[in-house]
């Protein structure tokens, strides 16, 4: 394979990848101890494909001991989330997870599985809502979809509870009922509450690796309700204050060198997935090219590479689907139209 060029290389001049090892080596140094971290775009779920290049970077750490990760953007929440847990609590004697700004549902349910919060001023979490999906109406019409989730159906059979005279009952009968349900597929509404069920279990297992599931039963309850059961929206930032008053979590206040250290990584994953460039193979491939991912110890990288085929314009081409790939950019020949499949 001599002269074939490394990812680095191709990328270099197009969708440049800066090194973060000095960034990272700031944070190492100033906790005195390893640093993994797990970073997607907004837009990416964290799902089962991010296992293999995950469990390759954990075997460049060696097991026992304890560690950082640091959680920012991971999607949803989602059963995968368990998953990365349980691998971290399985490889290590403990881990803290590190929250730059604003953690993701994915995100939120990786941290409540570690012993300790490191956690900013500005820092949050997001509490862990049922999924929303677009449902068809009874009738089958695609014109009325709607984005929705089971919280919405419950919030607006609260508000006709509310809004009875007295005396009122509401029943199957009621019009209030028959008009929501012809808008709305009750088999949707139904899929997303068991989704939603999945989840909770999902973030109490989290907490049960580091807390009693009988000693600590009421406290794990009344993170759960918190987190899970409060009918706050995804947005809704649960802070520092929050984790450390409210709901008893154990938080580190981080001094101002190591949050700085810190928040310069955070900014580096930021600027890393908004960039976009143009990729040239040839006389006649073009493609759209950025980052969707990464993750990272002082040593080993993943990068979640995002390609997308487009015409001479730059426009994506309707019938090529974006291709997403977890690659090793480092000194590590790839070839673009074998291993990425171009």
């Amino acid at each position: 394979m001599a002269g074939t060029p490394t990812l680095t290389e191709v990328l270099e001049g197009n969708v440049p990848l800066t090194s973060n090892r000095d960034l990272i080596e700031q944070v190492t140094r100033r906790r005195q101890g390893r640093l993994l971290t797990i970073v997607l775009a907004p837009t990416v779920q964290l799902k089962s494909t991010l296992m293999p290049p995950l469990l390759e970077v954990l075997q460049t750490l060696t097991p026992g001991g304890g560690v950082d990760v640091m959680v920012d953007a991971l999607g949803g929440a989602t059963p995968e989330a368990w998953r990365v847990v349980s691998v971290l609590r399985d490889r290590f004697d403990s881990y803290n997870a590190i929250v730059p700004f604003a953690a993701s549902p994915g995100a939120t349910q990786v941290a409540l599985g570690a012993d300790a919060l490191l956690m900013g001023e500005a820092s949050s979490l997001a509490p862990i809502e049922p999924p929303r999906v677009k449902g068809l109406d009874v009738a089958g019409n695609d014109g009325s979809r709607l984005s929705m989730s089971a919280y919405d159906v419950q919030h607006y059979i609260r508000f006709l509870q509310r809004e009875l005279a007295p005396g009122e009952k509401l029943d199957a009968a009621s019009p209030a009922l028959g008009q929501l349900w012809s808008r709305v597929d009750p088999l949707v509404v139904g899929a997303t509450e068991r989704a939603h069920q999945t989840n909770r279990t999902v973030t109490r297992r989290c907490l049960e690796t580091h807390l009693d599931p009988d000693k600590d039963a009421a406290r794990i309850d009344g993170v759960l309700r918190h987190f899970a059961d409060s009918g706050l929206g995804h947005r809704f930032p649960i802070t520092r204050r929050d984790c450390e008053l409210r709901l008893g979590l154990d938080v580190i206040k981080p001094p101002e060198d190591l949050w700085g250290a810190v928040w310069n990584l955070h900014g580096y994953y930021r600027r890393m997935l908004d960039l976009e460039g143009d990729l040239q193979l040839g006389e006649t491939q073009h493609y759209l090219v950025g980052f969707d991912g990464f993750i990272d110890t002082l040593d080993t990288r993943r990068v979640l590479l995002r390609v997308t085929r487009c015409d001479e314009a730059g426009r994506p081409l309707a019938d090529k689907a974006t291709l997403h790939r977890w690659v090793s950019p480092q000194s590590r020949e790839v070839k673009l139209d074998e291993e990425l499949e171009l």
